[in-house]
């Protein structure tokens, strides 16, 4: 369609331009994946809920446990725990936690556990917290483990963030346990899931103009594997010869003016371009002021898709050998104001028995920064750290 039609079909009007002018950007978005957006849909517009379109059971159940004394490869513990973010509500109050599903024993507070997680609603007055996670520890023979961020964005970014949580997980789960190679069962499940998406628009929600990045760190073993789309990033932290630990990035962001994904927007017809007053670079249809997301790769964003934006995921394996202490997930709400090196140190301080602990400082750093540069407007904040050798 043209780009008038676009400009009329996602009721975006204040927020964006007339054909073929310069759009405006919202200087209160400035640093956030989409710079307009405007009406929020709540879930309360689905005709279902998408989370019950996948997921009918304990997300342990699809991984058989290990038996007693059959000895695991992989070097942490042998819990057996799963959890999994629930949809936000418009209502929430602004760094409140998000509401979680969970199986097995693990609580968000256990201190000794190696493992911490967090997930809180940004100061976004016009939308809920559209950042979702998940973490899944098998307790099977091969130590199969997940940790997993998603970033939503666009007026049904909550609802798809969700919807992808947990078609994704599901998906990778039922894959793994029957494939050997954690890259492979990765990308079925990113293929599986980007159908489901296709099936699940208009019916559960709309992904014409919303989307999620998608970040997944998964262990077995003594392999670790990355899969990711946008700019949720994994870092791991690795032991010096001083024994001090030091930041390396796991995940590269997705970002447009990177040189190859530039490439690739150009020859689909779509623009890279950081308007006045903006802060990133950001993808448009030629001509149009949409889609302007601020990544190159994302699960959804059906627009953004027709003029270059990919759902297919780069995967990068790891060994973890015994310098590599601890890996950490989180969306951009951590990184867009804290460093790698930084976020590693906060780690580093609390050790491995402080994985939650570690997580909430990284939390509330992240919160009290983005109100110190931006005033009113904090983005969601998610972040997971899991310790790769258990308490040692």
């Amino acid at each position: 369609s043209s780009c008038s039609q676009l400009v009329s079909s996602l009721s975006m009007g204040s927020s964006g331009s007339k054909d073929g002018q310069e759009p405006q950007p919202d200087v209160r978005r400035r640093r956030l994946s989409v710079g307009h957006l405007e009406a929020v849909q709540d879930e309360g517009t689905l005709a279902s809920d998408p989370q019950k379109v996948l997921r009918g059971q304990n997300l342990l159940d699809l991984v058989p446990p290990c038996e007693d004394g059959e000895a695991a490869t992989r070097q942490g513990s042998l819990r057996r725990v799963a959890v999994a973010g629930q949809t936000g509500l418009q209502g929430d109050r602004s760094f409140s936690s998000k509401r979680t599903q969970e199986w097995g024993s693990l609580k968000a507070g256990d201190s000794d556990r190696g493992l911490g997680f967090a997930c809180k609603k940004g100061l976004k007055p016009e939308s809920p917290n559209q950042d979702d996670f998940s973490v899944v520890e098998c307790g099977d023979a091969e130590g199969l483990a997940l940790y997993a961020v998603f970033d939503g964005h666009g007026p049904h970014g909550h609802n798809v963030s969700n919807f992808v949580q947990g078609a994704l997980v599901e998906l990778f789960l039922r894959q793994a346990i029957k494939e050997d190679s954690l890259e492979k069962a990765l990308e079925v499940a990113f293929r599986q899931t980007s159908s489901r998406v296709r099936e699940c628009h208009q019916q559960h929600f709309d992904a014409t103009a919303s989307g999620t990045t998608v970040t997944v760190l998964t262990t077995r073993g003594n392999s670790l594997c990355t899969a990711h789309l946008g700019d949720s990033r994994a870092v791991a932290g690795m032991r010096t010869a001083d024994g001090k630990l030091v930041a390396k990035a796991l995940t590269a962001d997705h970002k447009p003016e990177v040189d190859a994904e530039k490439r690739r927007i150009e020859a689909a017809g779509g623009e890279v371009k950081r308007l006045e007053g903006d802060i990133p670079h950001r993808v448009f249809k030629a001509g149009c002021p949409f889609p302007g997301l601020a990544m190159s790769r994302a699960m959804g964003d059906l627009l953004a898709q027709e003029c270059g934006v990919v759902d297919t995921p780069e995967v990068n394996s790891y060994t973890i050998d015994s310098d590599m202490r601890v890996a950490l997930v989180c969306s951009d709400g951590v990184w867009e104001f804290i460093t790698d090196e930084e976020a590693i140190q906060v780690v580093e301080k609390h050790g491995p028995g402080g994985g939650q602990a570690a997580v909430d400082e990284l939390s509330q750093m992240s919160w009290d920064r983005w109100i110190a540069e931006e005033g009113d407007v904090v983005d969601d904040i998610t972040a997971i750290c899991v310790w790769l050798h258990g308490q040692s």
